[in-house]
């Protein structure tokens, strides 16, 4: 029997991989046993839910690390890569991480980038984190399975961090796939899997422009989730979606989506989007709202739940176990992919949405202005779209972006006017940041992390 380790730690890879049909390819070698690492606190919950043949889920064992690698080494390391993305998040801040003070950014600058130059630092990095750097916690996992290959879903966490180093160390084939299209431009990374899998093609440039991946070791899969698109069991008419959400299926309807702490001071937009339509000057629509799913405890958009024609859609499954605090159920996916094709437009700050409407050839809209406001009062909303990997959306000229409230309120009355708009970039976005949308994504995850050894999985997803 080959035994395949996948590490689940966050909602968004569950929804990503094993809920997206990772789990019924892999299952589809009858020699594959799949042992699915979980949070503690989820497992009974978890393996409650994954109770089939050939998968066993076993918790992840709790991981501690020294203060020297936690303060020390960890941003040595991850500063080697000295992007312009990273300067960015350096000057600007980006989410969680505080910008660097003046004077911080200048000795960052000073010191790395010209270290950053140093090839040969980054591989003498690595060769560091394997010998000076010996965790035991997965020895008794590796002991009583035997895993053949370890395959991990982000590559800057902790626990896979260390799962796929110590996997590395005891000679067992790892595959790594980014948790977002986003990932490969901010940081160096402390451990390189034997095999990524990459979500698009500008994901393998990246791969190969910063991190030196061989090509033979980079497999582009595409995102298992768009499966979802595609799959004729997967797909509710749009009445059948309209009363999932309490919608008026005789009408369109936009969806606004929240980023949580990357849009923290966008109210006053979605303000202006109810007012509009509540105006009239979106025509007969309604509005949804959407917000982040790690920020549905702090929903700033509950004063809006009992306005005629709006929807808060804050139906997440908010969880303690998952680092992300999510744990999205089948049919939450389904009610979020479908509410997705049935939609006018969608105005978002910089999103992954955006690579979700494309995908289904849905008008998008990108807020640039008063969503991200410092604590100083300036508005760096605009700088959210500075980073490398938003760049290759921008240019792609699939979404619309605006600055202010008057080209917000034209681009989405043009929108819904006319939805052919910016169509062919909405193609050009497809094809290079979400990869084939033809339902097979999932095969192809499997296919890496089978590699060689596939016997059953449909051939043609090549």
């Amino acid at each position: 029997m080959r035994n395949i380790f996948l590490l689940v730690q966050r909602g968004l890879t569950a929804r990503n991989t094993v809920r997206s049909g990772l789990l019924e390819r892999l299952l589809e070698d009858p020699d594959v046993q799949i042992v699915i690492l979980v949070p503690p606190d989820g497992l009974d919950i978890l393996r409650a839910e994954f109770t089939r043949p050939r998968v066993i889920v076993e918790p992840v064992p709790k991981i501690t690390q020294g203060r020297f690698r936690r303060r020390i080494w960890i941003p040595f390391v991850r500063n080697l890569l000295f992007s312009e993305t990273r300067r960015v998040m350096m000057v600007y801040g980006s989410g969680k991480m505080k910008r660097f003070s003046r004077w911080g950014y200048v000795v960052a600058c000073i010191f790395y980038w010209p270290l950053s130059k140093l090839r040969c630092l980054r591989t003498l990095s690595h060769w560091c984190e394997m010998k000076f750097f010996r965790k035991r916690e997965f020895d008794a996992l590796f002991e009583k399975y035997h895993p053949e290959t370890v395959a991990i879903f982000s590559l800057l966490s902790t626990e896979d961090i260390i799962l796929m180093r110590e996997a590395k160390r005891h000679g067992i084939r790892t595959v790594g796939m980014p948790k977002g299209w986003d990932a490969l431009d901010k940081f160096n990374l402390e451990v390189m899997p034997d095999v990524l899998a990459a979500q698009n093609p500008k994901l393998t440039e990246r791969a190969f422009k910063y991190h030196r991946f061989p090509k033979s070791a980079v497999k582009v899969v595409g995102f298992p989730f768009y499966d979802y698109f595609v799959k004729p069991e997967a797909i509710w008419t749009r009445e059948e979606t309209c009363a999932k959400h309490g919608l008026d299926p005789t009408q369109p309807y936009l969806i606004y989506g929240s980023e949580g702490i990357w849009s923290k001071d966008e109210l006053p937009v979605v303000q202006k989007l109810v007012d509009w339509m509540r105006e009239g000057k979106f025509g007969r629509c309604s509005l949804v709202i959407r917000p982040y799913f790690g920020n549905v405890k702090n929903n700033p958009f509950g004063i809006f739940r009992d306005l005629p024609g709006v929807v808060v859609d804050d139906k997440h499954n908010v969880v303690n176990y998952f680092h992300d605090a999510w744990d999205p159920s089948i049919e939450e996916i389904l009610r979020f992919a479908n509410l997705m094709r049935h939609a006018a437009c969608v105005v978002c700050v910089r999103s992954t949405m955006s690579l979700d409407s494309a995908a289904l050839d849905i008008p998008c809209v990108n807020v640039g202005y008063s969503a991200y406001i410092t604590d100083k009062g300036v508005d760096w909303t605009d700088k959210l779209y500075i980073h490398e990997f938003y760049q290759d959306v921008l240019k792609t000229g699939g979404v619309e972006y605006v600055a202010n409230d008057q080209e917000l309120l034209t681009a989405v009355q043009a929108m819904l006017r006319d939805p052919s708009l910016r169509q062919a970039g909405r193609e050009k976005l497809r094809n290079e940041l979400c990869f084939k949308i033809d339902g097979k994504a999932a095969a192809r995850l499997a296919e890496a992390i089978l590699g060689e050894g596939l016997k059953s999985i449909d051939k043609r997803v090549k």
